[in-house]
């Protein structure tokens, strides 16, 4: 983060799956993007994980808004270089896998977010709910709710957060 912020980055290569920051300021990969696209816009950002749920990968290109974004899985080493390229020259590139989802149709689904990776990551490190407004900057009932939508999406009928934890680590959300 400190050579992000000393020298100007025509492009960088972000991995998602990335361990929470000393300061726990960045939970993910997704946290880095994100300050990224605010900090330097005109940095290009590639992505590449191996992360294939639909809905994960749809609120990363929402969110993010990457210049290049692969699935590790279908990535061919020999292809980099033209994908730089391409990207650098103000393109972008999506691998078949990431384009297969992404145009995955869901209707009227909700599609998680930062403060959604901050509530369910807190609530696993053993926080309770009414303590997340302190640390998530968001009302107990605004919580409460995306915590409802979260379980809706996961399909969780039970309300525990312990299923809640369980499904967002499985789908690699936290």
């Amino acid at each position: 983060m400190k050579q992000l912020q000393r020298f100007k980055q025509d492009l960088v290569f972000l991995d998602l799956s990335l361990p929470v920051s000393k300061d726990k300021k960045f939970l993910s990969g997704d946290d880095i993007g994100l300050w990224l696209r605010e900090k330097s816009p005109e940095t290009k950002i590639l992505i590449f994980t191996f992360i294939s749920d639909s809905e994960r990968i749809r609120s990363i290109i929402k969110t993010i808004k990457p210049d290049g974004f692969i699935n590790k899985s279908d990535f061919e080493p020999s292809n980099l270089s033209n994908v730089v390229k391409t990207i650098l020259a103000g393109g972008s590139h999506y691998s078949q896998i990431i384009k297969n989802h992404e145009t995955d149709q869901i209707v009227d689904r909700y599609i998680t977010d930062e403060m959604d990776r901050k509530i369910v990551y807190h609530l696993s490190m053993g926080e309770k709910t009414k303590d997340l407004p302190a640390l998530v900057h968001l009302s107990l009932r605004s919580i409460e709710e995306r915590k409802v939508k979260l379980r809706d999406l996961f399909g969780i009928t039970k309300d525990s957060d312990s299923n809640l934890i369980k499904e967002a680590k499985k789908r690699h959300i936290i």
